[in-house]
């Protein structure tokens, strides 16, 4: 019980084991890039998935990840764009206008 093929040399995983392999029967090891019980936690997923958007830095946290977002961009993914005008900062009738790309600080005409 527990190993498969024509000369029963090949043994059979952990049921559900969905990134490994392994060297003995009800085995679960999972190859590289992934991890958890049922290797089911992608390690990599920043670069597997790249989910930060505008130029976000992506940083792996085990079975999650975190974005760092640029001067300018908000959000779990750096999906929104801060708008720094949205807020009226100008006082004595100026306008505020974004500098784009950067986006990081507004310009103050009067």
């Amino acid at each position: 019980m527990g190993w498969t093929g024509d000369d029963c040399q090949q043994c059979e995983q952990y049921p559900n084991c969905k990134h490994g392999y392994c060297n003995s029967p009800m085995q679960c090891i999972c190859k590289e890039g992934w991890g958890g019980l049922l290797c089911d936690k992608d390690l990599n997923y920043c670069t597997n998935n790249q989910p930060c958007k505008n130029g976000g830095l992506c940083t792996n946290t085990g079975e999650s990840f975190t974005c760092q977002c640029p001067p300018g961009f908000i959000g779990e993914y750096c999906e929104k764009e801060l708008d720094s005008c949205e807020h009226s900062p100008c006082h004595n009738g100026g306008t505020c206008k974004f500098y784009y790309p950067f986006n990081t600080y507004p310009i103050y005409n009067q």
